[in-house]
């Protein structure tokens, strides 16, 4: 997992038992990220060329150094591939800026995230925003790096592919029927334009109301009410409005260890349960249903041998599934394999040019992932109600995006 920020964004992370590997670490931004970092409880693995660097850097708190040509990818990732083998989870910080081309890339980077890191993974807090978590942009710049196609490239194809069907349809109407259709088509446009901005600004206060909460998270576990800093994220109104004026007037603070780890062991375990497609539970369908909720997530559907949804992005392509339930998760997904989640928002958007198709649980024609899965030109099939818990990681499937299907071995018809 690769993390790329500023050294002032540093205090806004829990990175309490965290293993960071720096490099570039013996002088400059990265020392000075290395000692950020530590302080704020991270295990650090400086690395440097010189091996007198290496000592000094051993010598800071919670810092062991490592001998490690920076400029080489190959032992970088050879080092985050050992520690993995041995079950620790790295958190890698990639420190380019001393040269002209990273202060650019990094230039560049933070004037993308102060545009649009609002962009959110999910309606709850707890989670970080694009700005906190840039992994997903990182990740699209390594597949683009990889050879993906850039998405100039990808816009061009597919603008000369979306003229050369037009003019196949015009020539097979009339005059009438082309104006009409032109008409229909610019609405269409206009409205998918409107669906994602407003899913887009969704997330244009969860930037400051997580800044917010973590600062007061900061001054509640500094005064013992909490454990640690992300705790806050766990009270509900009244505790943080009790807390806050607590601390304004000097006053000694209610710890709130024990709720909160009752409502951790709540939340636990409610992610085992499976909530109905429609309340109350239990009911029947009624014949109007298929008007209102034309999706097929609220129907039963057998899944020995296959799930079928809503086809909304055409093509049909054979992979490995990648089931993606949280964002700490989105680095396993490789280059050409089918990602599976229960959604998608704005933030999962630079996945999609890892992606070779798009499997998900909820969703219609005109949701996030529908919408982008046209616009990258990946099969995808929406709504299935069930696909993160009935398709296996890392199990090959046949995503059928025209006809809105998804078959697994000894499935398909």
């Amino acid at each position: 997992m690769i993390y790329l920020f500023r050294r002032s964004q540093i205090s806004r992370i829990n990175l309490t038992g965290k293993v960071v590997l720096v490099t570039g670490a013996s002088t400059g931004i990265g020392r000075a990220i290395s000692e950020s970092l530590a302080a704020n409880g991270a295990r650090v693995l400086a690395c440097a060329r010189k091996a007198s660097d290496v000592e000094v850097l051993s010598a800071l708190p919670n810092t062991t150094g490592l001998r490690l040509d920076v400029t080489c990818r190959a032992e970088i990732r050879a080092v985050a591939d050992s520690l993995a083998d041995r079950g620790t989870r790295l958190l890698a910080i990639i420190n380019n800026a001393g040269t002209a081309a990273g202060r650019q890339f990094l230039q560049r980077l933070q004037a993308h995230l102060d545009e649009y890191g609002y962009q959110i993974f999910s309606l709850d807090p707890l989670l970080p925003s694009l700005a906190d978590d840039p992994q997903p942009v990182l990740l699209a710049v390594r597949a683009y790096l990889d050879g993906q196609e850039s998405p100039d490239e990808r816009l061009r194809r597919m603008a000369g592919e979306r003229a050369a069907t037009r003019a196949a349809i015009d020539a097979r109407l009339s005059g009438r029927q082309r104006r009409r259709l032109q008409r229909l088509l610019a609405e269409a446009r206009e409205a998918a334009r409107l669906r994602e901005e407003a899913l887009l600004e969704m997330g244009l206060a969860w930037r400051p109301l997580r800044r917010q909460l973590l600062e007061i998270g900061r001054r509640m576990a500094a005064a013992g009410a909490l454990a640690e800093v992300g705790d806050v994220f766990w009270l509900n109104d009244s505790e943080l409005r009790t807390a806050a004026a607590d601390l304004d007037a000097g006053r000694t603070l209610t710890p709130l260890e024990p709720a909160i780890r009752a409502r951790r062991a709540d939340w636990h375990r409610w992610q085992a349960l499976q909530p109905p497609p429609v309340l109350p539970a239990g009911s029947g369908r009624r014949w109007w249903w298929k008007y209102v909720f034309p999706v097929p997530e609220v129907e039963e559907q057998s899944t020995d041998h296959g799930l079928a949804g809503l086809g909304v992005s055409p093509g049909r392509v054979t992979a490995v599934a990648r089931v993606i339930e949280t964002p700490q998760e989105m680095a396993r997904l490789k280059q050409g394999e089918v990602l599976v989640a229960h959604t998608t928002t704005p933030a999962w958007t630079p996945l999609f040019a890892y992606a070779a198709a798009l499997v998900t649980d909820l969703g219609g024609v005109l949701a996030h992932g529908s919408i982008v899965a046209r616009e990258y030109g990946i099969p995808a099939v929406m709504g299935t109600g069930s696909a993160t818990r009935q398709i296996q990681d890392g199990q090959v499937v046949t995503v059928d995006g025209t006809a809105g299907r998804v078959y697994w071995t000894g499935s398909e018809a």
